[in-house]
């Protein structure tokens, strides 16, 4: 028979561990926040001796980016840190006149697939609406919910 007490024990340090990792969910989704708000602000700035050192640090890595030989295809983390970003700016963004670096182009990239994969979604109901509809004319008469016709017979 199991230990009620050691049960119980390791249902609070599960409960717990749960807790810990929604808090730190939570303060990712802050520092991602905090992150893309600074590369608006960077991609805008154009003092030299801004105060923010974060702000110095992402036109640094702007600045590598356009110099970088590796590239994201190449195996540059930098390169590879500063694209997904970039896509993650451009998927949240709303605006027509942002400042980030390629914003339009990926936020016309992720509308372009988006279509593709909605279009595909859309052939695929479309082709099983098909195949049901098929499947209905296969069936035999007698399946379909008619009764033979009753013969009359005097008396009754």
């Amino acid at each position: 028979m199991p230990d009620t007490t050691c049960l119980a024990q390791v249902r609070g340090i599960n409960e717990l561990k749960t807790r810990l990792t929604e808090s730190e969910r939570h303060e990712r989704q802050q520092q991602l926040q905090r992150t893309m708000t600074l590369l608006v602000h960077a991609s805008a700035c154009d003092n030299q001796a801004c105060p923010s050192t974060n702000c110095n640090k992402v036109k640094a890595l702007f600045k590598h980016a356009v110099a970088c030989q590796q590239k994201v295809q190449g195996g540059c983390h930098l390169c590879r840190r500063m694209w997904g970003l970039l896509q993650l700016h451009a998927k949240q963004c709303q605006s027509s006149e942002c400042p980030v670096p390629r914003c339009r182009e990926l936020r016309e990239m992720r509308r372009r697939q988006m279509s593709r994969q909605e279009d595909q979604r859309r052939h695929a109901y479309q082709a099983m609406l098909r195949q049901q509809a098929q499947a209905r004319k296969q069936q035999p008469q007698s399946q379909s919910g008619q009764f033979p016709e009753r013969s009359h017979t005097p008396g009754y």
